[in-house]
C-alpha cells in the first residue's frame, strides 16, 4: 500500500508540470529493512537489508497523471542469509485534482534471489549504483519478465 501511495504521490508532483511528459526511472540499490513493529523503547530496529531492482514510470496526458513501479526485492537477515524475494507491481491514475481513478497493488513471493546489479551493503543504510544505460536496460527486461505475470 505504501508503494501505490508513492507511486500516486510521484504522479501527482509529475501533474504540476506544465507540459505532458513521460519519465522513466531505473534503479539497483540495497537498504536496510527495519522491524514492522517498535520494540520496548518504541523505535523501530534493523532486521536486515534488502537488495532492490526497481522500474518506474509517470505519465501526463490531458488532466490525468498515470504513476507504474515494478519491482524485485530479495530480503536478507541480518547475518546475510537470504530469506525470500518479492515481486511487486503497483499502479496508479489520477486526476491532477488529486482524485484517484484506479489503482493495483499485485505482489508474488519467489524462493530465490532474483535481483541483479544491486552493490552488496556495507556499513551504510543505503548502498547505491550509478547504472549504465546498458545496465539500465538490463535491469528493466529483467524486472519486466518477472512482473509480466502479475500485472
Amino acid at each position: 500500500m505504501r508503494k501505490l501511495f508513492f507511486v500516486l504521490g510521484m504522479a501527482l508532483l509529475l501533474a504540476s508540470c506544465s507540459e505532458a511528459e513521460v519519465v522513466e526511472h531505473v534503479e539497483a540499490f540495497t537498504i536496510e529493512t527495519m522491524s514492522d513493529t517498535p520494540d520496548s523503547s518504541g523505535l523501530y530496529v534493523k532486521v536486515g537489508y534488502h537488495r532492490v531492482n526497481s522500474v518506474s514510470f509517470l505519465k501526463e496526458w490531458g488532466d490525468k497523471v498515470q504513476g507504474e513501479t515494478s519491482s524485485i526485492e530479495d530480503f536478507y537477515n541480518l547475518d546475510g542469509d537470504y530469506v525470500s524475494t518479492r515481486v511487486t507491481y503497483s499502479y496508479g491514475e489520477a486526476l491532477k485534482r488529486h482524485n484517484l481513478l484506479d489503482g493495483k497493488n499485485e505482489y508474488i513471493e519467489l524462493t530465490e534471489p532474483t535481483t541483479i546489479l544491486a552493490p552488496a551493503m556495507s556499513s551504510g543504510v543505503i548502498e547505491t549504483k550509478s547504472l549504465s544505460e546498458e545496465e539500465k536496460e538490463k535491469v528493466k527486461a529483467h524486472v519486466l519478465k518477472y512482473v509480466d505475470g502479475i500485472r
